[in-house]
């Protein structure tokens, strides 16, 4: 009898205890969603898209400036905080158009340039700074475009109608740094100026003026679908 009391006892504690221990807990969050970069879009118009502010987005998938992505690019979509759903609603006085922008400038993409025809869908270029090309599409310093020997202080021009994507500094490798989208895909840069007279989001004529060269040689860009293209059949010639 004392045995069997025994062996009750000890039962009745170990079914207390299994009772009492606390459902495991997931050590692991839910993914948020994620979205796949296609080609037209820029960081600012999926912002838009899913009711986020485009630092948000950014600072959520450590995007640095100018907001660089690239088609096939994976986007943490974080949820909408609560302060700025109320913003969603607002009409958009200048809303950018969707347009992919060129890659992130921290590393330079492996390609192998090669002479390209004008191309029918590209936009008609115009010379963003008086002066001799110094580098050519493919070879020096960056071979993702080409650098035009100006004079420090001339003014550099817009090649296309269209929008600014980005104006202000980017440090690892353009300094000042002017980013326009013109629709279809098509962005031009503008790299090393020394002081810029449009901001973000602003509509631009072509020709118009973007900014004055600084110290080093103007560095100009044109991209479609954030692949380099040469500008140089791009452009009208010289004589």
């Amino acid at each position: 009898m004392r045995r069997a009391g025994l062996a009750l006892m000890l039962a009745a504690a170990m079914a207390g205890c299994v009772s009492n221990r606390a459902p495991p807990r997931s050590a692991r969050a839910e993914a948020g969603p994620a979205y796949v970069v296609r080609p037209g879009d820029t960081l600012a118009a999926i912002a838009q898209r899913h009711g986020l502010m485009l630092s948000t987005l950014a600072r959520a998938n450590r995007i640095p400036p100018p907001y660089l992505i690239r088609v096939g690019q994976r986007l943490a979509i974080p949820p909408r905080p609560r302060a700025t759903q109320a913003m969603v609603s607002r009409p958009v006085v200048q809303p950018l158009p969707r347009a992919t922008p060129p890659p992130a400038y921290g590393r330079a993409p492996t390609y192998s340039p090669a002479p390209a025809p004008r191309l029918a869908s590209a936009p008609r270029l115009v010379w963003p700074a008086d002066g001799p090309v110094g580098e050519r599409f493919g070879g020096g310093a960056d071979p993702r475009g080409i650098s035009i020997t100006a004079h420090a202080g001339a003014a550099v021009r817009v090649a296309a109608a269209g929008t600014v994507l980005f104006a202000g500094d980017e440090p690892q490798r353009y300094g000042r740094l002017v980013l326009v989208d013109h629709g279809g895909g098509w962005v031009t840069a503008y790299g090393h100026l020394g002081r810029l007279v449009v901001s973000s989001g602003e509509s631009v004529r072509a020709n118009a003026r973007l900014g004055f060269v600084g110290e080093r040689n103007l560095h100009f860009e044109l991209r479609r679908d954030n692949q380099p293209v040469d500008p140089l059949p791009q452009l009208p010639p010289r004589f």
